[in-house]
């Protein structure tokens, strides 16, 4: 099987981001997305669909997004242009831990 990307195809920065836990002023802690790594990407847009959200029509998109390996979980969250996606799935694109294969989804709550 021959990889579908190589680095001249990470064309497009994006941004990792973790939930982390930050000091507020009153004692207590909030939740923050800290950018943890900001790599070059291959975007593929996969599907889109609308779907009742409460009693409000809601957008939804899914990408194929394609990185060298890195440390990325489900629990992480995807920056692509300014807009903030849910990773769905990860996987290895060649088993050789060099690219890896992320789902992510646009317009659902993060």
């Amino acid at each position: 099987m021959t990889c579908p990307v190589s680095a001249c195809d990470l064309r497009e920065p994006i941004a990792i981001q973790r939930e982390t836990l930050t000091p507020d002023d009153r004692g207590g802690q909030v939740k923050t997305w800290t950018t943890i790594e900001s790599p070059w990407a291959k975007v593929e847009d996969r599907t889109g669909r609308e779907r009742d959200y409460g009693q409000q029509q809601q957008a939804e998109s899914v990408y194929t997004v394609y990185i060298r390996y890195t440390d990325v979980t489900v629990k992480d969250r995807l920056v692509i242009r300014g807009e903030n996606f849910n990773i769905r799935d990860i996987f290895p694109v060649d088993f050789k831990n060099q690219w890896q294969k992320i789902v992510a989804e646009s317009g659902v709550g993060t």
